[in-house]
């Protein structure tokens, strides 16, 4: 009778939830920030093997804030900043090998950076679901590469100081950017390979009067959502891929938009695609 009745406590107990969990996860929080103080550039490595990643701008004077979310069953975090190189090195690191997991969204990072000192970024995240604004920041340069993910970059305001170039490497993804003129990067490289890709050119070019795309994609759709206030240029080829151009002029075989000729600022693009399609929409 005994063992009837513990059997049937455990049959309750797990139907409401207050027995064990197998594999249950234990997260844990770690959070660092630093004051502003003679720094003259900092340079941010970002490495994020699984969960939801954020990147913003810090508006309370700190040099960072940063707040890492994380299973410490299979992930452990990454928070290191040296003072005498100006580095900062964030994320979390898979063990076990778990770095394909999402672990339901529950791990996450939060990171947000000051936009009075120069900043370079190498940000590389996994299964993640991610937002990245670099709009507003002091930006030099910026590189990200992605795995199997849901991203989102956008430039929110325009970036300040001089900004080289802004690389992506993009794996089986959605993957789409917003407004990059803010970003007012001189050139962007950018290699997809399989998902819906969209790279928005609109914004605030500012004194970038010819900014230069190569973008190379696979398997997938390109979307290029373009502004009608600058001139455009595209060079493209491919293999078994269509190109909508709509609203552009053919000559000496490139394509180009109508105010080309007279527009202050020209961006030029040239597209590489293999087994997918490109699509052109104004904005």
């Amino acid at each position: 009778m005994r063992i009837a009745t513990r059997i049937l406590v455990a049959i309750v107990l797990a139907v409401i939830g207050i027995g064990p969990q197998l594999g249950a996860q234990t997260m844990r929080t770690v959070a660092g920030n630093r004051q502003i103080g003679s720094q003259t550039e900092l340079d941010v490595t970002v490495e994020f093997a699984a969960g939801r990643l954020t990147i913003g701008r810090d508006e309370t004077g700190m040099l960072y804030r940063a707040k890492v979310v994380y299973d410490e069953e299979q992930f452990e975090p990454l928070l290191d900043y040296s003072a005498a190189d100006h580095t900062l090195r964030v994320g979390v690191d898979g063990i076990r090998g778990t770095h394909g997991k999402d672990h339901d969204g529950k791990q996450e990072l939060r990171l947000d950076v000051t936009p009075k000192v120069p900043v370079t970024f190498d940000i590389k995240f996994g299964a993640a679901k991610a937002d990245l604004d670099l709009g507003g920041l002091n930006l030099r340069r910026a590189e990200v590469n992605t795995g199997a993910t849901d991203a989102t970059v956008r430039f929110s305001t325009p970036t300040t100081g001089r900004c080289d170039e802004l690389t992506f490497h993009v794996g089986a993804a959605q993957f789409k950017t917003e407004t990059l003129g803010n970003s007012r990067c001189q050139h962007l490289e950018f290699m997809g390979g399989v998902g819906g890709l969209t790279l928005d050119f609109s914004g605030d070019w500012g004194g970038v009067t010819r900014p230069t795309a190569d973008i190379s994609v696979g398997l997938g759709s390109l979307t290029l959502r373009l502004p009608r206030n600058v001139g455009v240029q595209i060079d493209i080829s491919g293999v078994f891929s269509s190109f909508d151009r709509s609203g552009m002029i053919k000559r000496d075989g490139a394509y180009f938009s109508p105010n080309y000729d007279t527009a202050t600022t020209k961006l030029v693009l040239n597209v590489k695609s293999a087994l997918g399609s490109v699509d052109v929409a104004w904005r």
